[in-house]
């Protein structure tokens, strides 16, 4: 898959320029992340299942699949950040899962960045419910990526048709990997 191959592309790149890595160095702190990142595979499917669906009957039924994999994501957010403070007697001072965007949000960012048509598509929001909390506030960290110079360097001009010309190839490219995988 697109991601999968992508999280390999940044385990070599974390390695290669060790000097900045994006992973957390501490041991512990790094199985939580990449316990956060296990979670990614069911995340985007029920993403695209809903941004792919053409059947009007199973909408609502794979919006609850979707908001189920955001509040099992907010979960593991709230356990991490117990955890945390459990560890260094301080509150979390991020949004970020540690102090700084890792490796984590490497691997969400282009997830949430992809399902943002999701609300304009589908209308799909998350409920101003206690249990997306910590998801809406990590996931509205990551809408600063904007304020970065990359983006205003590349992506500051794409409109809705230009997301369209990149989002099938994008999907399609996901689903050969996937069968290569098979």
């Amino acid at each position: 898959t697109v991601l999968r191959e992508s999280l390999v592309i940044l385990r070599y790149l974390d390695g290669l320029f060790a000097q900045a890595p994006v992973a957390q160095q501490d041991p512990l702190r790094h199985a939580m992340e990449n316990l956060l990142v296990s979670h990614e595979r069911d995340f985007a499917d029920a993403g695209y299942r809903l941004l792919m669906n053409r059947d009007p009957a199973r909408r609502d039924a794979l919006m609850q699949a979707l908001l189920a994999q955001y509040a099992r994501l907010d979960a593991e957010l709230c356990r991490i950040d117990e955890l945390h403070r459990q560890h260094t007697a301080a509150e979390a001072s991020t949004p970020w899962l540690w102090d700084r965007f890792g490796w984590a949000e490497a691997v969400y960012t282009p997830l949430f960045m992809r399902f943002w048509c999701l609300g304009y598509y589908e209308g799909f929001e998350l409920p101003e419910e206690a249990r997306y909390a910590r998801v809406r506030e990590w996931q509205a960290a990551f809408a600063d990526y904007r304020r970065y110079h990359e983006y205003m360097r590349i992506n500051r001009s794409m409109n809705l048709a230009e997301f369209k010309e990149i989002y099938y190839p994008e999907y399609f490219h996901r689903l050969f990997g996937r069968l290569i995988a098979l």
